[in-house]
């Protein structure tokens, strides 16, 4: 009888990882399809080859090498001859919004940096070549390496530093440790509570600690939300993290 629940659960969990296949293939089909700005930004290829490619996610690389970023991919005959848009320096970070593999593991991914406040879209060559389903995944990293995890962790304490330094600098802030602080501050109805926009990343212990609680004057709250989302607001975030 044992057997037969385990067999009957194994195929349920089959069923259910197929049905979340299916869902993401779909949903990933209908997001290419609405985003037409990739045709303006690469071309009518890139929007379809987006489309059967399943381009969910966009990922993230830092430059390890002095790269070029050439407007449309380019026959690797022309590669030192062609015009290029300009290079991207060791440590530069760039968006990954799609490929393209002509032959023999050649890999053109995509990206978007912004110079300013203006997007700038190009293609780069891997020749590793680019695994290539639900988003563009290299498969070496000589020359660009994935940033993720300890990476970002790293860039987000850096940022973190620059909002809690202009936060002290500008506004006036309170801290709590004690319960009976916190009840104190929070019954005067003066106060508000900003520890949410305080995030305690790896290597930010220093100056963070999780019992201390952050409050602001009630009249400051919103300019401290905006300066919040200055640093860390979806779009801020990545325009500053693919700044040239």
């Amino acid at each position: 009888m044992s057997d037969f629940i385990d067999a009957i659960i194994g195929l349920m969990r089959k069923i259910l990882w197929f049905a979340i296949f299916v869902i993401v293939m779909i949903l990933s089909t209908f997001k290419n399809i609405i985003s037409i700005d990739v045709i303006s930004d690469y071309g009518l290829d890139q929007y379809w080859r987006n489309i059967y490619q399943f381009q969910v996610l966009d990922t993230y690389y830092k430059v390890k090498t002095p790269t070029k970023v050439y407007t449309d991919p380019v026959l690797i005959s022309n590669l030192n001859s062609a015009e290029y848009q300009f290079y991207l320096k060791p440590g530069n970070v760039f968006s990954a919004t799609g490929f393209y593999e002509p032959s023999n593991n050649i890999c053109w991914i995509a990206i978007e940096v912004y110079d300013g406040e203006t997007p700038v879209h190009g293609y780069v060559m891997e020749p590793s070549g680019c695994l290539g389903f639900f988003g563009a995944y290299i498969n070496k990293d000589d020359r660009l390496e994935q940033f993720l995890g300890y990476e970002e962790d790293k860039y987000k304490d850096s940022l973190m530093n620059e909002f809690f330094s202009e936060l002290t600098r500008n506004f006036s802030i309170f801290t709590a440790e004690s319960n009976y602080k916190k009840e104190l501050l929070e019954e005067t109805g003066n106060y508000e509570n900003i520890s949410g926009f305080i995030e305690d990343f790896s290597g930010y212990n220093k100056i963070l600690s999780s019992e201390i609680v952050y409050y602001c004057k009630n009249t400051d709250y919103t300019s401290i939300k905006v300066l919040r989302k200055k640093y860390f607001g979806s779009w801020n975030y990545i325009k500053r993290l693919t700044h040239i």
